[in-house]
């Protein structure tokens, strides 16, 4: 994979690293992280995915793979943690629909 500009400071000093369930590019320069592979639904059984997909109106599979939330139809490009990223895969919900529905953790 060819490393491509930072998206913040412009810099070429980047490299590719995996974080969790994806890649990340990082800039040596600024440090800044950008999301690079796309995200894969999690496998379902097909009877469970059409359920999903009539109670949602959405196909999460298709959601993951535009990294759309299933919830609100947003961007699902930011998570806080792999975790979160992990149960992008699982659920299609975005991090804000996320915290939404398990809360958010204090720190």
């Amino acid at each position: 994979m060819e490393n491509n500009n930072c998206f913040e400071c412009g810099s070429t000093n980047t490299y590719i690293s995996p974080n969790g369930y994806d890649s990340v590019q990082v800039c040596k320069d600024c440090n800044a992280e950008e999301q690079i592979d796309a995200l894969t639904a999690s496998l379902k059984h097909p009877q469970i995915e059409r359920m999903l997909s009539n109670l949602t109106g959405v196909s999460r599979v298709g959601a993951v793979s535009e990294r759309s939330c299933v919830t609100c139809s947003g961007e699902a490009k930011n998570f806080r943690d792999a975790l979160s990223r992990k149960e992008y895969t699982i659920s299609g919900m975005c991090q804000k629909c996320q915290d939404s529905v398990f809360g958010v953790e204090e720190a």
